[in-house]
């Protein structure tokens, strides 16, 4: 079962504030504010409430949020190489999933069809479970690989061949 986000991505900047919990959290206790200017999961204000937490948000535009999707999914990513568990990676590729799905959903993409394009793609190109690595290809010079990989030189570095 695939769940849904509401985001339709297409509203304009709105800010929430929860004024009288930030007025009863500042009479309080003293405060301290800090940055995180990157998106978060949508019942953040609903957690931080319950931790008499002040947060200021705001729902961006679409392409404020594509953008934004892009950088949450490197930094998920991130978390999952540096994840030193069993428990934490599995936590951590969960919110690559959840990125995921939000991704495909704001792109207009639904999650049956990004898997049917990776069951095509793994039957036709394989998967990533053998461990294969691979060191360096030889190609022809003016053939299809030898373009391929001269438009990605800044991925691909060009080894000279040494004369024998």
């Amino acid at each position: 079962m695939i769940i849904s986000p509401p985001h339709t991505a297409q509203a304009t900047y709105v800010a929430h504030y929860r004024t009288t919990l930030h007025e009863k959290a500042t009479i309080m206790n003293t405060q301290h504010r800090y940055k995180v200017e990157k998106l978060v999961r949508d019942k953040l204000l609903e957690r931080m409430e319950k931790l008499n937490s002040f947060v200021k948000t705001r729902i961006l535009g679409k392409e404020a949020y594509l953008k934004s999707l892009e950088a949450k999914l490197a930094e998920e990513s991130e978390e999952v190489i540096k994840a030193s568990s069993h428990k934490e990676r599995v936590s951590e590729l969960a919110d690559v999933l959840e990125v995921v799905h939000a991704f495909a959903h704001a792109i207009g993409a639904s999650m049956q069809e990004v898997e049917a394009l990776r069951i095509e793609k793994y039957t036709e190109r394989g998967g990533f479970y053998k461990g294969l690595y691979c060191e360096y290809v030889d190609v022809e010079e003016g053939s299809e690989l030898h373009n391929y990989y001269q438009e990605a030189s800044d991925r691909y570095e060009e080894i000279k061949i040494s004369d024998k």
